[in-house]
Protein backbone atom coordinates (compact mmCIF):
# COMPACT_ATOMS: atom_id res chain seq x y z
CA UNK A 1 0.00 0.00 0.00
CA UNK A 2 0.73 3.81 -0.87
CA UNK A 3 0.93 5.54 2.38
CA UNK A 4 1.87 9.37 3.34
CA UNK A 5 2.64 9.93 6.39
CA UNK A 6 2.02 13.74 8.71
CA UNK A 7 4.36 13.79 11.51
CA UNK A 8 6.51 16.80 12.86
CA UNK A 9 7.95 14.87 16.07
CA UNK A 10 10.69 12.40 16.51
CA UNK A 11 7.87 10.19 18.44
CA UNK A 12 6.69 9.43 15.23
CA UNK A 13 10.32 7.84 13.81
CA UNK A 14 9.57 4.45 14.81
CA UNK A 15 6.12 4.08 12.87
CA UNK A 16 7.51 5.72 10.12
CA UNK A 17 10.76 3.24 9.98
CA UNK A 18 8.41 0.38 9.65
CA UNK A 19 5.86 1.81 7.62
CA UNK A 20 8.51 1.90 5.07
CA UNK A 21 10.12 -1.00 6.01
CA UNK A 22 6.25 -2.78 5.45
CA UNK A 23 4.54 -0.92 2.45
CA UNK A 24 5.84 2.39 -0.06
CA UNK A 25 5.93 5.04 1.66
CA UNK A 26 5.22 7.88 -0.93
CA UNK A 27 5.53 11.04 1.17
CA UNK A 28 6.01 12.73 4.41
CA UNK A 29 4.01 15.64 5.08
CA UNK A 30 6.12 17.88 7.88
CA UNK A 31 6.56 21.09 9.41
CA UNK A 32 8.40 24.04 7.45
CA UNK A 33 12.03 24.50 8.34
CA UNK A 34 11.91 26.54 11.78
CA UNK A 35 14.81 28.65 13.89
CA UNK A 36 16.22 25.86 16.38
CA UNK A 37 19.08 26.07 19.59
CA UNK A 38 20.79 29.50 20.80
CA UNK A 39 22.24 30.21 17.43
CA UNK A 40 18.35 30.36 16.11
CA UNK A 41 19.84 28.50 12.67
CA UNK A 42 16.91 27.40 10.37
CA UNK A 43 16.94 24.09 10.39
CA UNK A 44 14.57 21.23 9.16
CA UNK A 45 12.79 19.03 12.42
CA UNK A 46 13.63 15.02 12.68
CA UNK A 47 11.17 14.14 10.71
CA UNK A 48 11.56 15.99 7.75
CA UNK A 49 15.41 15.29 7.90
CA UNK A 50 14.73 11.92 8.53
CA UNK A 51 13.33 12.32 4.88
CA UNK A 52 15.60 14.04 3.30
CA UNK A 53 18.32 11.30 4.22
CA UNK A 54 15.92 8.82 3.17
CA UNK A 55 15.59 10.21 0.26
CA UNK A 56 11.57 10.42 0.45
CA UNK A 57 9.45 12.77 -1.33
CA UNK A 58 9.16 15.67 1.32
CA UNK A 59 5.77 18.57 1.16
CA UNK A 60 6.41 21.42 4.12
CA UNK A 61 3.16 23.28 3.76
CA UNK A 62 3.22 26.59 5.77
CA UNK A 63 -0.38 25.67 7.95
CA UNK A 64 -2.74 23.59 6.67
CA UNK A 65 -2.32 21.07 3.47
CA UNK A 66 -3.51 23.17 0.66
CA UNK A 67 -5.38 21.79 -2.15
CA UNK A 68 -2.12 21.47 -4.55
CA UNK A 69 -0.87 19.29 -1.49
CA UNK A 70 -3.60 17.36 -1.64
CA UNK A 71 -3.44 17.18 -5.31
CA UNK A 72 0.96 16.22 -5.02
CA UNK A 73 -0.57 13.26 -2.48
CA UNK A 74 -2.57 12.18 -5.65
CA UNK A 75 0.36 12.49 -7.93
CA UNK A 76 2.44 10.44 -5.98
CA UNK A 77 -0.42 7.79 -5.76
CA UNK A 78 -0.89 7.72 -2.13
CA UNK A 79 -3.85 5.71 -0.50
CA UNK A 80 -3.26 5.92 2.75
CA UNK A 81 -3.31 8.78 5.03
CA UNK A 82 -1.28 8.66 8.69
CA UNK A 83 -1.04 11.56 10.89
CA UNK A 84 0.91 11.58 13.91
CA UNK A 85 1.91 14.35 16.15
CA UNK A 86 1.61 17.04 13.18
CA UNK A 87 0.31 19.88 15.07
CA UNK A 88 -2.42 21.32 12.72
CA UNK A 89 -5.86 20.36 12.43
CA UNK A 90 -6.41 19.40 9.09
CA UNK A 91 -9.15 20.02 6.80
CA UNK A 92 -11.90 18.12 5.18
CA UNK A 93 -9.42 18.15 2.22
CA UNK A 94 -6.70 15.74 3.99
CA UNK A 95 -9.18 13.96 6.32
CA UNK A 96 -11.71 12.63 3.34
CA UNK A 97 -8.96 12.23 0.53
CA UNK A 98 -8.84 8.61 -0.75
CA UNK A 99 -10.85 5.66 -0.17
CA UNK A 100 -9.70 4.44 3.02
CA UNK A 101 -9.92 6.73 6.24
CA UNK A 102 -7.52 9.01 7.40
CA UNK A 103 -5.86 7.25 10.53
CA UNK A 104 -4.46 9.13 13.97
CA UNK A 105 -1.97 7.38 15.97
CA UNK A 106 -1.48 8.85 19.46
CA UNK A 107 1.18 7.89 22.01
CA UNK A 108 -0.82 7.56 25.10
CA UNK A 109 -3.45 5.74 26.51
CA UNK A 110 -6.96 7.46 25.55
CA UNK A 111 -8.67 8.91 27.32
CA UNK A 112 -6.76 8.24 30.41
CA UNK A 113 -4.03 9.42 29.93
CA UNK A 114 -4.20 12.59 27.32
CA UNK A 115 -2.24 15.78 26.54
CA UNK A 116 0.86 16.38 24.60
CA UNK A 117 3.08 14.53 26.52
CA UNK A 118 1.13 12.01 28.71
Amino acid sequence: MKVAFFSSDPISLPSIRYLQAEHELVCIVSNPDRPKGRGKKVSPNEVSQWAIDNSVDLLRPEGKPSDDDVAHLREVGAELLIVMAYGCILKRNILEYGKYPCLNLHASLLPELRGASP
